[in-house]
C-alpha cells in the first residue's frame, strides 16, 4: 500500500517519494531530489569512454546570477541560483519532464531565504562536472563539510535541465555513483521525447471504442471464463472502481468461473478472513481488525470493505463447493505486535519484496488447490503493469523485483494470466497528479464516445500503440513500452472530470483504534496529529479531517487541464 499505490487525494499520503504538496523547503526539496534518484538503482556499470570530467573547483558565488541552460555547469548554477533566491515558481520548469511535476509550478510565490542558507549555497564549492554521451551529467559540489552534492543534469531539446540529486560522502564515492547510475538516466533522455509526442486527433481512438468497444461487466465475466487469473489493476478508494467490482461478483455466471479472489491484503490475517466468511452472520469488526494491519495507520478503503461483506453475502445463497474465497496475499505487517522502533525497522528490512510475496503466494495456490474454477486478483495498478520495468520495491535492496503483474504472466503459459488497466490520470505514488494519459487523447476519446463505460481489447487498438504513461515511476524507462505491453484490458468507467473523492472507511477510527495509532505514530517518531493534520488526538477530529478532506463535492482528479477539443465537452 505505501509503494506501488497509485492513489487519489486523500487524507494522509505517504510514499516513497516523500512528500504530497506544494510547500517546499530547501532542505524538502533536496530530500525530494535524492529519492527520485532511487528508481534508478540497479542500471549497470557505465564503460569509462563514455564519460568526460570536467574540473571546476570554484564556489556558486564565483559565477554571475545569470540564467543559463546551454551547459551542464551552467544549467546547475542557474538550478542554484534559482534555490537560493526562493525563485519557487521557476524550479519546475528549470527540471527535467521527468521530474517536473513533483517541483514548483508557475504560480508559486517565492519562498524567503536565509542569509545563513544562502551563504552557504554561495559558498559550495563546485568540484567537478562528469558528462556522459553529451547527454546527461553530474555536477559534483561541496554544500558542507558532511557530504558532496550531485546534481544531475539532463539534456531535452537542447537545454540542460536538472533531474535531481544524490549526496556522496566523497568524491570518490560521486564518482562511482554516477557511473552506475548514468546509462539508466540516458535511457530516460531517450524515452522523454517518445511520451511527449502525443497523439493530436482524437477521432481514431474515439472510433475504435463505437467499432469495438464492450460493455464493462461482460468484458470481465468473459476474461475471468476464460483466463486462470484475471488481474485488476485498481486506483484505491475509488468508489466507482469497487462498485463496478461489487457488481462484477454480483452477476449469476461470476461463481461458475470464480473460486478465488486474491486480494492485496496482509497475509497474517488470513485467518480472520477466514472466520468472517465462515459465519452465518456477519461480523464487520473482523474485517475492520484485518484492515487496521495493513498500513501503520490503518487502511481506509471503503470500497474494499463494502466488497467484502458483498463476497459474505453472495456465499450465503451458494452451495458450500461454489463459495468464494478470499486469499490475502500481502505480505504480514503485523503493526499492533511492534513494541520498538528497532523491532520494527528490522522487521521490515527483512521483510520480502512485496510483488515477489504476492507472486508466489497466488502461484502456489493456484497450483495447489483443486478447485477447477478461476482467480480473479484485485491489486493497485502499479503492481500489474507486464513489462519487466523495475520500479516499486518494498525495500531498497530490492528494486529489480518487477511487478506482481509480470512474475506472474511470466510463471503461466501465456494467455493464462488477462490484465486489466482502469483508466486514471497520470498519477505517481505520493499521489503527485501529473495530468491526462497522452496528453488527454484518451479522455477526449472517451468524451467522444459519449461517455459511456466502455471496455475493450488494448491489443490491436491505436489505445494500445501508445506509449504507456500512466505511472511515472516506470514510465521513463525504454523498457516499458507501449499500453498494450503491459496490460490485455481497458476499462472506462466514467469521466475523469466528474468522479468524486476518495471513498473513505471512517469506521476503522474507534477510540481504541486511534490510542493504539497513537503509539504507532510515537514508534516512528512522529504524533497522530501529524500524522493526519489535526489539532487532538481523537476519533472525532479525525472524522472530522476526512469529511472535511473528502466531502463538499470535491473530485478525485479536480486539477486537471481541461480537455482540449470542443468536440470532448460533455
Amino acid at each position: 500500500m505505501n509503494d506501488a499505490d497509485s492513489g487519489g487525494g486523500s487524507v494522509r499520503r505517504r510514499s516513497r517519494l516523500g512528500f504530497a504538496g506544494r510547500g517546499f523547503s530547501l532542505k524538502a526539496l533536496l530530500a525530494l531530489s535524492m529519492l527520485l534518484l532511487a528508481f534508478a538503482d540497479g542500471a549497470g556499470q557505465a564503460l569509462a569512454p563514455d564519460f568526460k570530467t570536467i574540473p571546476v573547483d570554484k564556489r556558486i558565488g564565483e559565477f554571475s546570477d545569470a540564467f543559463d541552460l546551454s551547459s551542464p555547469l551552467s544549467a546547475c548554477v542557474s538550478f542554484n541560483y534559482l534555490m537560493l533566491n526562493g525563485r519557487e515558481s521557476r524550479l519546475g520548469p528549470a527540471s527535467s519532464q521527468r521530474i517536473r511535476a513533483f517541483l514548483p509550478g508557475p504560480g508559486t510565490p517565492d519562498s524567503r531565504v536565509s542569509e545563513k542558507k544562502r551563504s552557504a549555497m554561495l559558498n559550495a564549492v563546485v568540484n567537478e562536472v562528469i558528462v556522459y554521451k553529451d547527454a546527461v551529467a553530474c555536477v559534483v559540489s561541496r554544500p558542507s563539510e558532511e557530504y558532496y552534492s550531485m546534481r544531475y543534469m539532463s539534456r531535452e531539446g537542447g537545454l540542460w535541465l536538472n533531474a535531481g540529486e544524490d549526496m556522496g560522502m566523497s568524491l570518490d564515492e560521486c564518482r562511482k555513483t554516477f557511473a552506475k547510475k548514468a546509462a539508466l538516466f540516458y535511457d530516460y533522455t531517450k524515452r522523454i521525447p517518445v511520451l511527449a509526442h502525443v497523439p493530436t486527433d482524437a477521432a481514431p481512438f474515439a472510433k475504435y471504442l463505437k467499432k469495438s468497444g464492450r460493455d464493462p461487466k461482460a468484458f470481465v465475466l468473459e476474461a475471468v471464463a476464460r483466463h486462470e487469473l484475471v488481474i485488476y489493476g485498481e486506483i484505491h478508494r475509488r468508489q466507482w472502481s469497487w462498485d463496478f467490482c461489487r457488481s462484477v461478483i454480483g452477476d449469476r455466471a461470476f461463481p461458475d468461473s470464480v473460486g478465488t479472489v486474491y486480494m492485496e491484503i496482509s497475509a497474517h490475517k488470513q485467518n480472520d478472513l477466514d472466520a468472517f466468511l465462515a459465519k452465518e452472520t456477519p461480523d464487520p469488526e473482523l474485517i475492520l481488525g484485518t484492515f487496521r494491519e495493513m498500513q501503520s495507520e490503518g487502511w481506509p478503503d471503503k470500497g474494499m470493505y463494502e466488497f467484502l461483506l458483498d463476497v459474505w453475502r453472495l456465499n450465503r445463497t451458494l452451495p458450500a463447493a461454489k463459495r468464494i474465497r478470499v486469499v490475502a496475499v500481502d505480505i504480514p505487517r503485523p503493526y499492533g505486535a511492534f513494541r520498538t522502533a528497532e523491532e520494527q525497522r528490522k522487521y521490515f528490512d527483512a521483510a520480502p519484496n512485496r510483488n515477489a510475496f504476492m507472486a508466489e503466494t497466488i502461484e502456489k495456490d493456484i497450483r495447489s488447490h483443486r478447485d477447477p474454477r478461476h482467480g480473479l486478483f484485485i491489486v493497485g495498478t502499479g503492481h500489474v503493469y507486464r513489462t519487466a520495468a523495475p520500479g516499486f520495491a518494498s525495500s531498497a535492496s530490492a528494486t529489480d523485483i518487477p511487478s506482481a503483474g509480470a512474475l506472474l504472466s511470466a510463471r503461466f503459459p501465456r494467455g493464462e494470466v488477462y490484465s486489466l488497466f482502469t483508466h486514471q490520470a497520470i498519477i505517481a505514488n505520493n499521489g503527485s497528479l501529473q495530468g491526462r494519459l497522452r496528453g488527454g487523447a484518451f479522455d477526449e476519446a472517451f468524451a467522444l464516445n459519449g461517455n459511456a463505460p466502455v471496455a475493450f481489447t488494448i491489443a490491436g487498438s491505436p489505445f494500445g500503440k501508445e506509449p504507456f504513461d500512466a505511472l511515472p515511476e516506470i514510465s521513463y524507462k525504454t523498457i516499458t513500452g507501449t499500453f498494450a505491453d503491459n496490460y490485455d484490458g481497458y476499462i472506462f468507467l466514467g469521466p475523469l472530470d466528474d468522479e468524486p473523492m476518495d471513498y473513505m472507511l471512517t469506521d476503522l477510527y474507534s477510540d481504541d483504534f486511534v490510542k493504539e495509532l497513537g503509539r504507532r505514530a510515537a514508534l516512528e517518531n512522529t504524533t497522530l496529529q501529524q500524522w493526519f493534520d489535526i489539532k487532538e488526538a481523537s476519533r472525532e477530529a479525525i472524522v472530522a479531517k476526512i469529511k472535511k478532506d473528502t466531502g463538499g463535492g470535491k473530485k478525485r482528479w479536480g486539477s486537471l487541464p481541461p480537455l482540449k477539443t470542443a468536440g470532448a465537452a460533455r
